[in-house]
Protein backbone atom coordinates (compact mmCIF):
# COMPACT_ATOMS: atom_id res chain seq x y z
CA UNK A 1 0.00 0.00 0.00
CA UNK A 2 1.09 3.52 -0.76
CA UNK A 3 -0.15 5.97 1.84
CA UNK A 4 -0.63 9.63 1.08
CA UNK A 5 -1.61 12.18 3.66
CA UNK A 6 -2.80 15.64 2.70
CA UNK A 7 -2.96 18.52 5.18
CA UNK A 8 -6.50 19.36 6.38
CA UNK A 9 -8.34 18.38 3.19
CA UNK A 10 -8.51 14.57 3.36
CA UNK A 11 -6.88 12.67 6.23
CA UNK A 12 -5.50 9.67 4.35
CA UNK A 13 -5.89 8.11 0.93
CA UNK A 14 -4.65 4.56 0.44
CA UNK A 15 -3.88 3.33 -3.04
CA UNK A 16 -3.17 -0.38 -3.45
CA UNK A 17 -0.15 -1.45 -5.46
CA UNK A 18 -1.29 -3.08 -8.69
CA UNK A 19 0.31 -6.16 -10.16
CA UNK A 20 -0.51 -6.59 -13.82
CA UNK A 21 0.46 -9.70 -15.71
CA UNK A 22 0.36 -10.20 -19.44
CA UNK A 23 -2.21 -12.64 -20.76
CA UNK A 24 -1.14 -13.56 -24.27
CA UNK A 25 -1.74 -10.62 -26.60
CA UNK A 26 -4.15 -8.88 -24.23
CA UNK A 27 -3.26 -5.21 -24.06
CA UNK A 28 -2.28 -4.16 -20.54
CA UNK A 29 -2.42 -0.48 -21.19
CA UNK A 30 -5.55 1.64 -21.14
CA UNK A 31 -4.54 4.80 -22.96
CA UNK A 32 -6.07 8.16 -22.05
CA UNK A 33 -5.20 11.75 -22.93
CA UNK A 34 -3.58 12.06 -19.49
CA UNK A 35 -1.50 8.88 -19.86
CA UNK A 36 -0.36 10.02 -23.33
CA UNK A 37 0.56 13.45 -21.94
CA UNK A 38 2.60 11.97 -19.08
CA UNK A 39 4.22 9.30 -21.27
CA UNK A 40 5.25 11.93 -23.83
CA UNK A 41 6.92 14.05 -21.17
CA UNK A 42 8.52 11.17 -19.28
CA UNK A 43 9.79 9.19 -22.25
CA UNK A 44 10.25 5.41 -22.17
CA UNK A 45 13.44 3.72 -20.96
CA UNK A 46 13.31 -0.05 -20.49
CA UNK A 47 16.61 -0.24 -18.58
CA UNK A 48 16.93 1.40 -15.16
CA UNK A 49 18.93 4.65 -15.26
CA UNK A 50 19.68 7.74 -13.16
CA UNK A 51 17.52 10.68 -14.19
CA UNK A 52 18.67 14.33 -14.27
CA UNK A 53 18.12 14.60 -10.51
CA UNK A 54 20.20 11.43 -9.91
CA UNK A 55 17.13 9.34 -9.03
CA UNK A 56 16.98 5.69 -10.19
CA UNK A 57 14.18 5.51 -12.77
CA UNK A 58 12.71 2.99 -15.22
CA UNK A 59 9.86 2.86 -17.71
CA UNK A 60 7.88 6.07 -17.94
CA UNK A 61 9.44 7.87 -14.97
CA UNK A 62 8.78 5.11 -12.42
CA UNK A 63 10.91 5.51 -9.27
CA UNK A 64 8.99 3.84 -6.46
CA UNK A 65 10.39 0.30 -6.71
CA UNK A 66 13.89 0.80 -8.12
CA UNK A 67 17.17 1.64 -6.42
CA UNK A 68 20.78 2.43 -7.25
CA UNK A 69 21.67 -1.27 -7.47
CA UNK A 70 19.16 -1.58 -10.35
CA UNK A 71 20.79 1.10 -12.55
CA UNK A 72 22.02 -0.42 -15.80
CA UNK A 73 20.95 -3.89 -14.63
CA UNK A 74 17.17 -4.03 -14.25
CA UNK A 75 15.25 -4.37 -17.51
CA UNK A 76 11.50 -4.41 -18.07
CA UNK A 77 9.20 -5.01 -21.02
CA UNK A 78 7.09 -2.33 -22.65
CA UNK A 79 3.98 -4.02 -21.17
CA UNK A 80 5.47 -3.80 -17.66
CA UNK A 81 6.38 -0.15 -18.28
CA UNK A 82 2.77 0.55 -19.26
CA UNK A 83 1.50 -1.28 -16.15
CA UNK A 84 3.84 0.79 -13.94
CA UNK A 85 2.69 3.96 -15.70
CA UNK A 86 -0.94 3.16 -14.93
CA UNK A 87 -0.07 2.31 -11.31
CA UNK A 88 1.84 5.57 -10.89
CA UNK A 89 -0.92 7.62 -12.58
CA UNK A 90 -3.47 6.06 -10.24
CA UNK A 91 -1.36 7.07 -7.24
CA UNK A 92 -0.83 10.61 -8.57
CA UNK A 93 -4.51 10.89 -9.49
CA UNK A 94 -5.64 9.93 -5.99
CA UNK A 95 -3.18 12.45 -4.56
CA UNK A 96 -4.50 15.16 -6.90
CA UNK A 97 -8.07 14.35 -5.89
CA UNK A 98 -7.17 14.56 -2.20
CA UNK A 99 -5.74 18.04 -2.74
CA UNK A 100 -8.14 19.55 -5.29
CA UNK A 101 -11.36 17.61 -4.82
CA UNK A 102 -11.54 17.13 -8.60
CA UNK A 103 -11.53 13.59 -10.00
CA UNK A 104 -11.45 14.60 -13.66
CA UNK A 105 -11.02 17.59 -15.93
CA UNK A 106 -8.20 20.01 -16.59
CA UNK A 107 -7.38 20.85 -12.96
CA UNK A 108 -7.19 17.17 -12.07
CA UNK A 109 -5.08 16.25 -15.09
CA UNK A 110 -2.64 19.16 -14.71
CA UNK A 111 -2.10 18.45 -11.01
CA UNK A 112 -1.90 14.68 -11.58
CA UNK A 113 0.91 15.21 -14.10
CA UNK A 114 2.68 17.63 -11.73
CA UNK A 115 2.43 15.16 -8.82
CA UNK A 116 3.49 12.25 -11.05
CA UNK A 117 6.68 14.17 -11.85
CA UNK A 118 7.48 15.74 -8.46
CA UNK A 119 5.41 14.05 -5.75
CA UNK A 120 2.66 15.69 -3.69
CA UNK A 121 5.09 17.52 -1.39
CA UNK A 122 5.87 20.04 -4.15
CA UNK A 123 2.36 21.45 -3.80
CA UNK A 124 3.08 22.57 -0.25
CA UNK A 125 6.45 24.27 -0.76
CA UNK A 126 6.76 27.50 1.21
CA UNK A 127 8.01 29.46 -1.80
CA UNK A 128 5.13 28.48 -4.09
CA UNK A 129 2.14 27.49 -1.93
CA UNK A 130 0.57 25.80 -4.95
CA UNK A 131 -1.67 23.61 -2.77
CA UNK A 132 -3.14 26.65 -0.99
CA UNK A 133 -3.77 28.37 -4.33
CA UNK A 134 -5.53 25.27 -5.65
CA UNK A 135 -7.75 25.04 -2.57
CA UNK A 136 -8.68 28.70 -3.11
CA UNK A 137 -9.24 28.02 -6.83
CA UNK A 138 -6.65 30.69 -7.66
CA UNK A 139 -5.38 28.86 -10.74
CA UNK A 140 -3.33 31.80 -11.99
CA UNK A 141 -1.26 31.86 -8.78
CA UNK A 142 -0.96 28.05 -8.90
CA UNK A 143 0.24 28.33 -12.51
CA UNK A 144 3.03 30.75 -11.56
CA UNK A 145 4.03 28.56 -8.63
CA UNK A 146 4.26 25.51 -10.89
CA UNK A 147 6.60 27.35 -13.27
CA UNK A 148 9.32 27.37 -10.58
CA UNK A 149 9.71 23.57 -10.80
CA UNK A 150 11.89 23.40 -13.91
CA UNK A 151 15.19 22.25 -12.41
CA UNK A 152 16.72 18.78 -12.25
CA UNK A 153 20.09 18.17 -10.66
CA UNK A 154 20.49 21.92 -10.15
CA UNK A 155 20.08 22.65 -13.87
CA UNK A 156 17.18 24.29 -15.69
CA UNK A 157 15.86 21.58 -18.04
CA UNK A 158 14.07 22.51 -21.26
CA UNK A 159 11.86 19.42 -20.99
CA UNK A 160 10.60 20.55 -17.58
CA UNK A 161 10.08 24.12 -18.82
CA UNK A 162 7.88 22.73 -21.61
CA UNK A 163 6.04 20.34 -19.27
CA UNK A 164 5.28 23.04 -16.67
CA UNK A 165 4.10 25.39 -19.41
CA UNK A 166 1.73 22.74 -20.82
CA UNK A 167 0.49 21.73 -17.34
CA UNK A 168 -0.10 25.40 -16.56
CA UNK A 169 -1.99 25.96 -19.79
CA UNK A 170 -4.13 22.92 -18.99
CA UNK A 171 -4.82 24.34 -15.53
CA UNK A 172 -5.68 27.81 -16.85
CA UNK A 173 -7.99 26.34 -19.51
CA UNK A 174 -10.34 25.65 -16.58
CA UNK A 175 -11.31 29.32 -16.25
Amino acid sequence: MIRFSCKKRVPTVEVPTIEVEAAGDTPLYHETALSRFIARHEGLRLVCYLDAADVPTIGYGHTATVGRADVGVLKITKDKAHALLLQDIKWASMSAYAITGYSSGNVHDAITSFIFNLGPGALHGKSTQIGRHLLNKDYTAAYYGMQKYVFGGGRRLNGLVTRRKEEGEMLLATK
